[in-house]
């Protein structure tokens, strides 16, 4: 809900207009429009790159409704990271990442699929967060 996605039309880009009432809201929203997947992305992933996105495509369940990518918090650790909201898969502790794929015509049953990787673990909510990219990043 940003006045520079108006920018996008004149490049053919169809954009879905929300109240702004909030990131969940607005994505129920927009998701209620569609009619195949969507490949829901957060958009403070500095390390996001075309390879992790062919990565968590093809661990894709086609039979799953809301299928989300999380870390574990032992993987966080290890790599000084941290992720806000926890859920327990396969007995672990792990955290969202901000990545799903999402069929928006079923109704929301969620499954998670672990993916340790940097790339989609590392956000950018602080300054702390951005002294963690690495410095071969442009």
């Amino acid at each position: 809900n940003s006045p520079n996605t108006q920018t996008l039309v004149s490049q053919h880009v169809e954009i879905i207009k929300t109240n702004g009432d909030g990131y969940v809201e607005d994505l129920n929203y927009a998701l209620s429009k569609l009619d195949d997947f969507v490949f829901v992305v957060s958009g403070d992933l500095p390390l996001l790159d075309k390879t992790i996105i062919q990565e968590l495509v093809a661990k894709h369940q086609k039979d799953s409704q809301w299928q989300s990518f999380v870390v574990t918090k032992k993987f966080l650790e290890q790599n000084n990271l941290s992720l806000e909201f926890s859920i327990r898969v396969n007995d672990q502790e792990c955290f969202y990442t901000g990545m799903s794929i999402v069929n928006p015509k079923s109704q929301y049953q969620e499954m998670c699929t672990i993916h340790d990787d940097t790339r989609i673990a590392l956000n950018l909510n602080t300054k702390e967060d951005y002294s963690k990219i690495p410095r071969t990043v442009p």
